[in-house]
């Protein structure tokens, strides 16, 4: 439950927002107290029904073998287009950003299970290049539709990032998902729309390989495992960054003007007088966070 609810809703009562987020529809079956099935097959639980989102508990496959005779969600059915559809026509004049907050790789994951899916990239590669390919191409197809509409941004987010290192090497990434990634990001600049991806934790090392896919917004740029210092000296001016203020410590704890000063330095190390900085939290605030 978020404390802060109420303040926060009459923030944006005062304040306005000057953009509005949607996404795609996918059904679920609701099969339980706060437990449902997703569209892909996997099952959910929730101990707050009135709280957004929930937990993973079940994967519908047990193995990339079995998954890659599945049929996945159809990704041209129009019913999806129809939430996108409708915030336009609810707001005619705002920024209109599409996000999917589970992404491709996200996906493969959740079919499967994070461990399956990571040792099946050396122990069953050719199944599990076969998975990805299936799920990336659903996506891919997905946003082509999107793109297709009055809108004005589309992301993806995959977290391939820990505290520490990324999920798999770099070389790995490279040669099995940049070029699904490229394909997407072409869909999208192709419409003439822009184009955002996520992807929390240690990732810097894929930050020169989404600049050269043309990406036009990374986010969230999270403080401890991201070098925000480093970044700035690399990658500054190239591509616009979003996000950058530390949500576990300095949101939550800190006082407003140990805040601006974070702020500030942000700003300092990463933005320009034409842009390329989006100053934001770099993952959820917390429910304690003072408002």
């Amino acid at each position: 439950m978020n404390i802060n609810g109420e303040k926060v809703q009459e923030l944006w009562q005062t304040y306005g927002r000057d953009y509005v987020q949607t996404g795609p529809a996918y059904s679920s079956t609701g099969i339980g107290y706060g437990e449902w099935k997703d569209e892909w097959g996997c099952t959910w639980k929730t101990l707050d029904p009135e709280e957004v989102g929930g937990q993973m508990v079940a994967h519908p496959f047990d193995d990339v073998d079995m998954a890659i005779k599945a049929k996945l969600p159809d990704p041209e059915l129009k019913e999806r287009l129809e939430p996108i559809k409708n915030a336009r026509r609810e707001n005619p004049d705002k920024f209109l950003w599409v996000q999917m907050w589970m992404g491709p790789w996200e996906h493969c994951r959740a079919l499967v299970g994070t461990e399956e899916m990571l040792t099946s990239l050396h122990l069953k590669r050719t199944n599990a290049e076969k998975l990805i390919s299936m799920v990336y191409e659903h996506f891919r197809i997905l946003i082509r539709n999107i793109a297709t509409l009055d809108v004005d941004l589309i992301g993806i987010a995959d977290d391939w990032g820990t505290e520490k290192s990324l999920l798999i090497s770099p070389k790995m990434w490279v040669q099995i998902f940049a070029k699904h990634y490229a394909s997407i990001f072409s869909e999208i600049k192709s419409a003439g729309k822009m184009s955002f991806y996520h992807s929390c934790g240690c990732v810097a090392e894929l930050y020169p390989y989404l600049i050269n896919m043309g990406l036009d917004v990374l986010n969230p740029l999270q403080p401890g495992p991201v070098d925000i210092k480093a970044v700035g000296k690399e990658y500054k001016g190239k591509i616009t960054f979003w996000g950058g203020i530390d949500t576990r410590q300095l949101l939550e704890r800190g006082t407003p003007k140990v805040v601006e000063s974070a702020v500030r330095d942000l700003i300092e190390t990463l933005g320009l007088p034409e842009g390329g900085l989006v100053v934001g939290h770099c993952t959820s605030v917390h429910s304690p966070t003072p408002v």
